[in-house]
């Protein structure tokens, strides 16, 4: 059994002293009582992440550590209040994650849209060219199926290595490997058709 410290934000054996004051009482019976299951269900409903579940649970309940006694006092369902704030830091955490990958992937093409820098020359066909590659990258990574996606997104944009991502997904080193470089295939299929129809 886990129990929450108020002190570090962090779990610690139940053996530890925990501070006499009724925040860190509450705080204390919450995640004894409900800190599993709800790492379980964001694990059901979201996946192992990222972002990881548990990390999200903890983070929930340094939130509430920072809460008066006078607002808690007031809460009429710990359980549901609690999953409720964990669930949102997972939600948020998803949302900045996606924002930072597409960020990245149009970089990585080298899309900018107002040019490529301070007095570099700016060549409209070249633009548009990196822009029907990226738009050809998105569709075929959208289309990866769901464990391929994760590898390869967690590989190439987020820069993981495989022992990270294997270690992260609960699967092979192996397995991460090979669906990363059916991920290039992928892509480099695709961007050789349009290549081909363009220039057909």
């Amino acid at each position: 059994m886990k129990s929450f410290e108020l002190s570090e934000g962090r779990f610690a054996d139940e053996s530890a002293t925990a501070p006499e004051n009724p925040v860190a009482r509450w705080l204390r019976a919450l995640a004894q009582s409900h800190c599993e299951r709800c790492v379980a269900y964001l694990r059901h409903k979201y996946g192992a992440g990222p972002p990881d579940p548990e990390d999200c649970a903890q983070q929930a309940l340094v939130q509430l550590a920072k809460l008066e006694w006078q607002v808690i006092a007031n809460i009429t369902s710990p359980k549901s209040f609690f999953y409720r704030a964990a669930e949102n830091i997972l939600i948020s955490q998803k949302r900045r994650d996606a924002t930072r990958k597409r960020h990245a992937l149009q970089t990585r093409a080298g899309i900018f849209q107002d040019g490529f820098g301070e007095g570099a020359y700016f060549d409209p066909q070249r633009v548009l060219v990196r822009r029907e590659e990226l738009s050809v990258i998105e569709k075929v990574i959208r289309a990866m199926p769901q464990r391929r996606q994760q590898c390869f997104i967690m590989h190439r944009f987020e820069e993981l290595s495989f022992a990270e991502i294997a270690r992260r997904l609960q699967v092979s080193e192996t397995t991460v490997r090979a669906h990363v470089e059916s991920g290039l295939r992928d892509i480099k299929q695709a961007i050789d058709a349009m290549d081909r129809e363009a220039s057909s």
